[in-house]
This record gives structure tokens, C-alpha cells and sequence, in this order.
């Protein structure tokens, strides 16, 4: 019994589980007691978790009274079709499974909607369309409307009209409505099973009239078709128009005529001018005919309006073109012109125009004649009244254009111009020298009106001539025009090289104005302004080149020169004599001077010369130019560089060029310098302390330019005692083979030609991968002991299975700089005496016979005692250190003061500093220039001291060479007085040694002792290059000489050529100068600034001209004075 009771049990929990799960569905929509619904409406409710279908009821009973329940499958929604209309309908859902079911859902409820709303058009709309659309809201569910249209709100009249119309439209477009009556209309919906109510009835009202649109009434100067618009009526399938010159309609020129709906607008043709007319519209279709419209009217034009030209306009052409506004639906205009204002002269024309134009040109008209004109326009119905009168003048002269009147400096085949006069066959040119046009030299010439100018040939030189133009054709000849004149140039204005300039090509081009209308030009030049020297030179050139080019002119020399223009008639006098001076040394380019780390096949570069054949370059390393390595070589012109071969490494080089040519040879440029490449190739690969590297690696350098061979080392050993230098010829890398494993290379490369090889580069280093790959495992002395003895330590680790022997290695740094390395089998021991009070760091590592193993970690061990103190700065072999320094080392364990040594003898016999100091480090002062000295430290706890440090070295610097200032190097246009020479500052430096000489090996030197860093010359000579160098000194020492660098004066101030004697001072000034004169004469002075730009210009007679330099920026100046052929250049300086 008892299993029974439990099996019960159990059942009943299995049932509760399987039946009592699923949840009742919630309505979702329509929403209760919804109205308006659709009669295809959704019936959607909730889903619930385990149901597998659902079933509802519907019916329009509230109790749901006979009501199926329905499945839907899984599907939480139903759609309903063709409901009845305007009905409550009841419906309730739930969910089941195949084994349980949720109770029925509370009953939800919604009215259908009964009816339909209209949309347009509005009730009560009048104006409506014949053919209106009207539109109402869709109604889902159905299958038809029904639309009913009637003339009578119950429609039941003879016109009643009902319309089934398909679900898929909910619009219906009426036709032939009648115009002008009121229509009510109203709509129902309907499917298989029920229909709805009607809508409420709406109503609108057709229209009964065409509206008009243009011409609006009352318009004027309407053309004679003018165009007829009105708007258009929907419905309509005709429209009559009716236009007539009597509002009643009824005179002999009425017309009714019919249009097509297609268009709403109708053109007249051939009214009467003047006119006015009436017009309305009326529409009509097969059923109906509107009223007529309201009556428009308007007037046609009676006369043409004229355009151009405007009335009273004079100065026109004989061939004037009369124009006039178009006058649309005419067949002609009549033009009429004449000389009198009644039209009855014996000019008088009348001219038939086609309407295809409103505009006429007439022809040969005579000069200076006033016309008058007017114009009527006809067809074939009518012809409209005279325009007004309109009148003209024609052109009586020509007027002239170019060149203006008194005109000056123009060309000898000058182009005159004038303003074409249209209508004219022929102009006549007069030209002559005299006013009156009577002199030999007149002329008169017929130029075809297909031109409006002329251009003359072989005018004479500096010549006034006088000129005037007339018109003409075959009816008249125009007055002669006004009289102008030009005259024509006299002499050549000279371009390039400006007047005194200088630093000009051995080649030159001299150029000047262009002149058209001349054959030939002359151009003179010589080194004397008379031209008559042996130099002197006459050479000509055709009309097309106004410019020539000398060839081998002397360098560093002055030319003058001037130019006159010919042809066959004439010749001009010789243009103003303008100079100019050729340049006298090199500017070189490259490399910059000073510049360092140049090849040692250096490109030397500089400034290219038009007009030589050749150029020297020379180059040495000295800056005489006098040792053994000392070379000049010779270029073509066309080459202005130069690449040497072989230079030494790290050697300082000078150089300089000059050109020359057939005739003469320039100066040599300033001299610069470089200093060449070190030679030591740049490594690339492997990467400085690269691991892992194959045993058969490339090494891999930077290219080094100008040398024949690399060559390269590499050994285990970094200070490579046994390695054998390798070439690579050219190539700048090379292959290693065979190395061992887990060992560190260390490789350098340098650089050979045959005249020099390089220091090796600075050691890289790299390790090969390992074939043993597990570090050693240190055993004993433990890492970090204290207290060890200095005589004897055994070291242990733990050993290798396939190693051969160990390596190990111990120092006392971490980086194990000046270690200690040795080799054993299984164990090591140290037996040299360590150093007290000091940390040890040692490491083991295994070897296989093929290679190592990678380094053991790095254990510590420190001895007893006091530790020797290790050196920081400054490093051993320190250079170049200062007077005054701090000398530092590590702090050693357990000490309390140290006490340290300096001398300059490595014994210490005589130590030149010595003291005890608390802390690790100390301040030396008073040292000497370019003195090595020695330095060493012990330590001490109070009672014992530790031994000497091991000597450290160093040297003192010495006194730094100034670096030139200014003037700049190779700076030219330097003033012979108060010339400052300027040096940078050297720091312990109480006085400065400078010279100055014309020589750079300084033969013959001026030079003093200053204690500032400038000083300022005078007495130098003209257009000299001086050489100038300067040392530093403390009073004791003096350092090097800084660079020598070089300038070269001005050419000077004073009678510099011609024979114009004139005196300039003050020079140098800084406001004003005067010029002082020997004679009076009329003479022209103009001013050039430094860059050769005009700056003023000063006509006078006097023999004293004060010049007035105020807002002038400073530098070197030109004053130009030129009297008659003579002359003379002179430099101001303007600070």
C-alpha cells in the first residue's frame, strides 16, 4: 500500500507538471471596444512559452454563443475577411500543446466601420472641371464602391448616374458634366457579403466661363497677329473665339473661329493698324456649351518705333545702318531718307524692306550731311502711319589715332593710324616735312579702305614730319582731317651692360633699343673713351640684331662703347658712350669653403664665365700653394669643375681657379678650403651587438667614394692582435663562413687608394646562435658573499653532459670591462690577489668543441678590506680639457675620506695638487695650456688606507683659434679707410695677434696686438685682394692662426676717365656730397644704387652741385656725369 499511496503521488505531481504550464495569451489588437474597424482586420494576442498552436473564437455574440474555436497553428494572429459592416463582433484566444491547454483569454471587442469619408473635391467647390475627379478615403477589405453623382440631392433626376468602381481606385473622373450646374455626389463600399451605408452627400458646382489670361483688356501697341491665351478648361473638347471692332460682335470684320482643346491660345493675322479690338471664349463638349467669357479688348500699333541712329547723333559713318523695333505680322517696311526734313529732295529715297530684317544700310552717303529718316510697316490688309522723324549727321573728317600729335623718338618706318570710316573706298595719306605740305620730301598716298593705316619707309633721322588723312568713294571726298605730326628718333638708347658696371663677361652682349625701318647698326668699343686706341673695334650688325657680343675682351678692364642705326637715306648720330668693366677673378661654388668630410675624389666646383676657353684650378694642401702635393690642372670652357683623384684622408685642401682665354688670363679667385672624409666606412649589418647570428654571415658597410679597395677584419679577439686585413676590391660588403657557435666577432672596415689608406673604422661586434642553448648553473662561491679572502677563491657550477671544457670570466664591473677570462674542466680557482673592499662579478659558460654556450647569470662576491677607488672623469687620455676641473671616482665601501694626487710627472715626485676629501671627487685649478697630467686616488676608514688607485691621464686644451667675422671671405668693393676687421671672442683669451698683407704667405705682413676682437684699417690700396689671418694668446700662449681669409678694395674715387675735371667729396659721407667742377658747361648727372638701379637724374650748368642722399639706404653708388660725348664715373660711398 504504501508504494501505491507514493506511485500516486507521483502521478498526480506528473500530471500538475505536464497541464498546468501554459500561460493565457493577452490581447493585443484591435484594442477593446475599438470602433471604425476594418472588415479585413488582424486578430493578434501574445504568445505563450511552451504552447505549440493556438485556437480563437469570433462572433458577433458577447457570449461567443455557437462560436468554433479556430487553430492558427503557431501563428499568434488571424485575418479576418468581409465582416459585416458596421457590426460588434466578440472574440478570445488560447493557447495549447498536445498535452495541455491555458484558459480562453477575457473577451476582447470591436465595431466594423460603416461607411467611408470623401476627400475632394469639397463639398460646396465651385469652379469645378467638366470632367472633375473625385476622390474618397480607401477602404481595406472590399471588393467595389459605388459612386453616385446627380444634379439633385436625392438624386433621382434623369441625369442620376451610378458607378461601380474596382477596390483597386478610390477616385472616379466624371465627363461631360454640364457648365455651370451644381452636382451632389456620395460613395458606398461593398464586398461578397454585405454592403455600407452611403457617405454623407457633398456637392460642387462646374464652371460656366473661360478665363482669360492675355493680352490683358485695355492693352495697346499690340502687334498685328497678336497672340490670343486664355486658360485652359478640363473637359472641354473645343473653344470658340470671337474677335470683332465692335463690342456687339456684329461688324463686317468679325470672326468666330474654333480651337482645339489641344491648345488654349489662337495668333490673328493682318489686323488694321490702329485698331482697337473685343474678343471672348467660350468652351464646349459633345454634351454642353459654356457661356461666353467676360470681353476683353486692345488696340493694335499704328506706328514703327525707331531704334538707331539716335535722333541729332552726328559724326556717323556714310554707310550708316538705320535699325527699328520688329512689328511682328507685317510682309515689308517702307523706308524713307533724305537731305530734307518734307522727304522732296532730289536725294530722296524710298526703300521696300522685308520683314525678314528691321534694319537697313545705306551707301554713299555724302560727308557732313544731315539726313533725315522714317519708316512704315504694311501686309497685304492695311499699312501703318509714318514714324516720327528721325535725323543724322555723317562723319565730315577722319579722326587720326597714332602716334598723338608731337609725338617724338619714333621708328623710321613708323606705322600712322587713323579710325576707320566705314563706307569709304579709298583714304588719302599726306605726309610731309612742312607744315603746308609743299616741300620736296611730300607725299601723297591712296590706301584702300580695307586698311586704316599706313607705314612709311626710310624717314629721316631726328625729322619732324607733318601728316593728315581723308576719305573717299565714288559720291564724295571727306575734308582733309586735322593736321598732327611726329618726329622721328635721332639716336640709340643703350640697354645693357648699365653705364659703369662692372664684374662683366670677357663676352659681353652689348644691347640697345630696337629701331624699326633701319638696315644696319654700328656699334663701337675700345678702352679709351676717345676710341682710338689699338684695342679699338667698329663692328655692324643687320637690322634684325640690335646687340653683339665681343669676344676676348681683357679681363679686369674698362670698355666704352656707344652705337648709331643707318639705312639707305640716313645715318644717326652716335648714341651717348656708356662703360662698362669686365670681371677679374672666380666665384667658386663648391665645395663650401671649410667645408669638412669630403671625398677624397671632391667635385671642386665654382661659377661659370661666358667668353674664355679654359680654366685653371689648383689645388694644395698648403695655402701657398708650394708643397710637394701642389697640383694645377686645365678645363675647356665648357667644364667649370674639376674632380681630383686620391686626396689623402683627413687632410685640409686649398684651392682656387682663374680663366683665361687667347688674349689674356684672369686673376685667381679667392682661395677656400675643405678638409676630405676620415675614410672610415659607415657599418651597416649585422647590427652592432646583434645575437643570434648564422655561422655564415655578410658583413655589410657604407659606400666611401674616391678608393679603390675595402678592407675588412674580424676576429674573436676584439683587439684583433691576429687578424689578417681582407679586400673586397670595390664592394662594400663580404662574406664570413665556418665561424663557431655562441661566440662574439668583432669586424672593422677601411679604406684604400694608392696614395693613402684610412684608420679602421670603430669595431662592431656580433654573437652567433647557439648550439649549446642552456646557460651554465653557477654553484659557489653563492651569489652576493661577503667577507672572501683576496688570495685564493674557488669557483664551482654545475657541469655540462657534452662540454669539453668551461670558459668563465670575472671583473670588477658588471659590464666586465678589463676582465679577467681563463678556461678549466670542471672547476676553477682563483689564485691572483684581488683587490680589498671590492665587488667581483664572475660568470661561467660551457664549449662542445663546435662553439659556447650562452653566458651563465653574472654572480657577485666581495672581498674584505678597503677597496681602491676606481676612476670616473675625467677618462683616461682625456684632451682638450679646461684650466680648472673636477677630477671623480666611485664611492669605496667602508672609507671616510680619500686623499688624491696630481702631477705632471707619472712618479708623483712633485705632485702639483694633493688633498684629503670627505667625498668622491675633487676641483684641480691653475693647470697650463697643453700640459698632461696625472692623477690617483686612495681611500681610507680613519686608521687604514687602501693602495693607489692605477694613474689616470690627461691633457689640457689649447688656446682656441678666433673665427673670422667680416668682411666676409672673397668680399670684394671694400673701402680704402676706416675698414673694420672683425673676430669672434676666445674664451681665456686676454689679447688677439692679427696681419694683413697683399701676399697670402704674408711676406710682408702688417700686424699689431689688440685686446678687443675687431680692429680698424686704413691706406689701402684700389681695387687690391689683401689676405688677413689672427691668433689668440692668454699673455703666456698663443693658439693657432684662424683661417686666413681675403677681400679686395674699391676701385677708387676721383678722375677716373674722360676729360670731365671733377672733384667728389666728402667720400665717404653719410647726408650729402658735392661735386665740384672745373668749368661750366651744360652737363647731365645721374645716380645708380649699389644694385644698379636708377635712382635720380640732374640737368645743369653750374660748377658746384650739392647732392642730397638723405633716406638712401648706405652702400657703394655710381655718379654718372656725362657732358656732351664725354663721360666719367665716379663711386660714392653712403654710410
Amino acid at each position: 500500500m504504501k508504494k501505491l499511496f507514493l506511485a500516486g503521488i507521483a502521478a498526480m505531481l506528473l500530471h500538475f507538471s505536464s497541464f498546468a504550464l501554459l500561460v493565457t495569451p493577452s490581447m493585443v489588437s484591435p484594442v477593446h471596444g475599438s470602433t471604425g474597424i476594418a472588415v479585413n482586420i488582424m486578430l493578434d494576442w501574445s504568445t505563450s512559452s511552451g504552447a505549440t498552436y493556438y485556437e480563437y473564437k469570433l462572433s458577433t455574440s458577447p457570449t461567443l454563443a455557437g462560436a468554433t474555436a479556430t487553430s492558427t497553428g503557431s501563428n499568434t494572429y488571424f485575418y479576418t475577411s468581409e465582416l459585416k459592416f458596421n457590426t460588434t463582433y466578440y472574440w478570445t484566444a488560447r493557447a495549447r500543446s498536445a498535452t495541455d491547454s491555458s484558459d480562453w483569454s477575457t473577451i476582447y471587442m470591436f465595431t466594423t466601420m460603416d461607411g467611408l469619408t470623401l476627400i475632394s473635391p469639397i463639398s460646396g467647390f465651385v469652379g469645378a472641371e467638366v470632367n472633375h475627379t473625385l476622390d474618397w478615403n480607401s477602404v481595406a477589405g472590399i471588393t467595389y464602391y459605388d459612386v453616385e453623382l446627380d444634379t439633385t440631392a436625392s438624386f433621382n433626376s434623369s441625369l442620376h448616374q451610378m458607378i461601380p468602381v474596382s477596390a483597386a481606385s478610390s477616385q472616379y473622373t466624371t465627363s461631360n458634366l454640364l457648365f455651370g450646374q451644381k452636382y451632389y455626389w456620395r460613395v458606398r463600399s461593398r464586398h461578397n457579403t454585405d454592403t455600407s451605408s452611403w457617405s454623407a452627400p457633398w456637392n460642387f458646382t462646374t464652371l460656366n466661363t473661360v478665363a482669360l489670361t492675355s493680352p490683358a483688356s485695355g492693352n495697346s501697341g499690340l502687334d498685328v497677329n497678336a497672340t490670343l491665351d486664355w486658360y485652359i478648361t478640363y473637359g472641354a473638347t473645343y473653344y470658340d473665339i470671337e474677335y470683332d471692332t465692335t463690342a456687339s460682335f456684329n461688324s463686317t470684320l468679325h470672326q468666330l473661329i474654333p480651337v482645339s482643346s489641344a491648345s488654349s491660345q489662337y495668333t490673328t493675322s493682318n489686323l488694321f493698324f490702329g485698331q482697337k479690338y473685343y474678343w471672348r471664349v467660350r468652351a464646349r463638349h459633345s454634351v454642353d456649351t459654356s457661356a461666353w467669357s467676360a470681353t476683353w479688348n486692345f488696340t493694335t500699333m499704328n506706328t514703327v518705333a525707331l531704334t538707331s541712329p539716335a535722333s541729332g547723333n552726328s559724326g556717323l559713318d556714310v554707310n550708316v545702318t538705320l535699325d527699328w523695333y520688329i512689328t511682328y505680322g507685317v510682309t515689308y517696311y517702307d523706308l524713307e531718307y533724305d537731305t530734307t526734313a518734307s522727304f522732296n529732295s532730289t536725294q530722296h529715297q524710298l526703300i521696300p524692306v522685308s520683314s525678314a530684317s528691321s534694319q537697313y544700310t545705306t551707301s554713299n552717303l555724302f560727308f557732313g550731311q544731315k539726313y533725315y529718316w522714317r519708316v512704315r510697316a504694311r501686309h497685304s490688309a492695311d499699312t501703318s502711319a509714318w514714324s516720327a522723324t528721325w535725323n543724322f549727321t555723317t562723319i565730315n573728317t577722319v579722326a587720326l589715332y597714332s602716334p598723338s600729335s608731337s609725338s617724338t623718338g619714333q621708328d623710321l618706318n613708323t606705322t600712322v593710324d587713323w579710325y576707320s570710316t566705314y563706307g569709304a573706298t579709298y583714304y588719302d595719306l599726306e605726309y610731309d616735312t612742312t607744315g603746308s605740305f609743299n616741300s620736296t620730301q611730300h607725299q601723297l598716298i591712296p590706301v584702300s579702305s580695307a586698311s586704316s593705316q599706313y607705314t612709311t619707309s626710310n624717314l629721316f633721322f631726328g625729322q619732324k614730319y607733318y601728316w593728315r588723312v581723308r576719305a573717299r568713294h565714288s559720291a564724295d571726298t571727306s575734308a582733309w582731317s586735322a593736321t598732327w605730326n611726329f618726329t622721328t628718333q635721332s639716336v640709340i638708347v643703350l640697354v645693357t651692360p648699365v653705364n659703369g658696371a662692372t664684374n662683366q663677361d670677357v663676352n659681353v652682349n652689348l644691347d640697345w633699343d630696337y629701331l624699326n625701318g633701319i638696315t644696319h647698326y654700328d656699334v663701337e668699343f675700345d678702352t679709351t673713351a676717345s676710341f682710338n686706341s689699338p684695342l679699338h673695334q667698329v663692328q655692324t650688325t643687320i637690322t634684325g640684331y640690335s646687340n653683339y657680343s665681343p669676344s676676348s675682351l681683357l679681363f679686369g678692364t674698362k670698355y666704352y662703347w656707344r652705337a648709331r642705326s643707318r639705312h639707305s637715306a640716313d645715318t644717326t648720330s652716335w648714341s651717348a658712350t656708356w662703360n662698362f668693366t669686365t670681371m677679374n677673378g672666380m666665384a667658386l661654388s663648391l665645395p663650401s669653403n671649410g667645408a669638412t668630410n669630403q671625398a677624397v675624389n671632391v667635385n671642386l666646383d665654382w661659377a661659370a664665365i661666358n667668353g674664355i676657353t679654359h680654366y685653371d684650378v689648383e689645388y694644395d694642401t698648403t695655402a701657398s700653394f708650394n708643397s710637394p702635393l701642389h697640383q694645377v690642372q686645365t678645363t675647356l670652357s665648357g667644364y667649370s669643375n674639376y674632380t681630383p683623384g686620391n686626396m689623402l684622408f683627413s687632410t685640409t685642401y686649398y684651392w682656387r681657379a682663374r680663366s683665361r682665354h687667347s688674349l689674356d688670363t684672369s686673376t685667381w679667385s679667392s682661395v677656400w678650403s675643405f678638409t676630405t672624409t676620415d675614410g672610415k666606412p659607415a657599418h651597416v649589418s649585422p647590427a652592432n651587438t646583434a645575437t643570434g647570428v648564422s655561422l655564415n654571415p655578410t658583413i655589410d658597410w657604407g659606400f666611401v667614394g674616391g678608393i679603390n679597395i675595402y678592407q675588412y677584419e674580424y676576429s674573436a679577439d676584439p683587439t684583433f692582435s691576429s687578424a689578417i686585413p681582407t679586400s673586397t676590391g670595390t664592394t662594400s660588403q663580404a662574406g664570413l663562413s665556418n665561424l663557431s657557435y655562441g661566440q662574439t666577432y668583432y669586424w672593422r672596415v677601411r679604406t684604400c687608394h694608392i696614395a693613402d689608406t684610412s684608420d679602421w673604422s670603430n669595431p662592431w661586434s656580433f654573437t652567433t646562435l647557439f648550439q649549446l642553448t642552456t646557460p651554465v648553473v653557477l654553484s659557489s662561491p653563492a651569489d652576493g658573499t661577503t667577507g672572501i679572502g683576496s688570495s685564493t677563491v674557488n669557483m664551482t657550477w654545475q657541469t655540462y653532459a657534452t662540454a669539453v671544457f668551461y670558459e668563465y670570466m670575472y671583473a670588477d664591473n658588471a659590464a666586465f670591462t678589463n676582465a679577467v677570462s681563463g678556461s678549466a674542466v670542471s672547476a676553477a680557482q682563483i689564485t691572483a690577489t684581488l683587490l680589498p673592499g671590492t665587488t667581483y662579478y664572475w660568470k661561467v659558460r660551457a664549449n662542445n668543441g663546435s662553439g659556447y654556450s650562452p653566458w651563465s647569470s653574472a654572480w657577485t662576491f666581495a672581498t674584505s678590506g678597503l677597496a681602491v677607488p676606481v676612476h670616473i672623469s675625467p677618462i683616461n687620455g682625456a684632451s682638450a680639457q679646461a684650466l680648472s676641473l673636477i677630477i671623480d671616482w666611485q664611492d669605496a665601501a667602508a672609507a671616510t675620506f680619500y686623499e688624491y694626487e696630481c702631477d705632471d710627472d707619472i712618479m708623483f715626485g712633485s705632485p702639483f695638487a694633493n688633498g684629503s676629501v670627505t667625498i668622491s671627487q675633487a676641483s684641480l685649478s691653475g693647470l697650463a695650456y697643453n700640459t698632461s697630467y696625472y692623477w690617483r686616488v686612495r681611500s681610507s676608514d680613519g686608521t687604514n688606507f687602501s693602495a693607489w688607485s692605477s694613474p689616470w691621464s690627461f691633457t689640457t686644451g689649447t688656446l682656441t683659434a678666433p673665427t673670422l667675422i667680416s668682411p666676409a671671405n672673397g668680399a670684394s668693393n671694400q673701402p680704402l679707410s676706416n675698414l673694420t676687421l672683425d673676430w669672434s671672442d676666445v674664451s681665456g683669451a686676454s689679447m688677439y695677434e692679427y696681419f694683413y698683407d697683399t701676399d697670402i704667405n704674408f711676406t710682408n705682413p702688417t700686424h699689431a696686438i689688440v685686446t678687443v676682437s675687431q680692429v680698424t684699417i686704413s691706406g689701402l690700396n684700389n681695387n687690391t685682394s689683401y689676405f688677413w689671418k689672427v691668433r689668440s694668446s692668454d699673455g703666456t700662449v698663443y693658439s693657432p692662426y684662424a683661417s686666413t681669409w681675403s677681400f679686395t678694395t674699391e676701385t677708387g674715387v676721383g678722375f677716373e676717365d674722360g676729360d670731365i675735371h671733377v672733384s667728389l667729396y666728402p667720400n665717404p659721407t653719410s647726408e650729402s656730397a658735392t661735386l665740384n667742377f672745373e668749368t661750366v658747361a651744360d652737363r647731365m648727372i645721374r645716380i645708380f644704387s649699389p644694385a644698379g638701379s636708377f635712382v635720380n637724374e640732374i640737368l645743369t650748368s653750374e660748377s658746384k652741385i650739392d647732392l642730397q642722399l638723405n633716406g638712401l639706404n648706405p652702400g657703394l653708388y655710381m655718379i654718372v656725369v656725362t657732358e656732351g660725348e664725354e663721360t666719367k664715373t665716379l663711386r660714392l660711398i653712403l654710410q
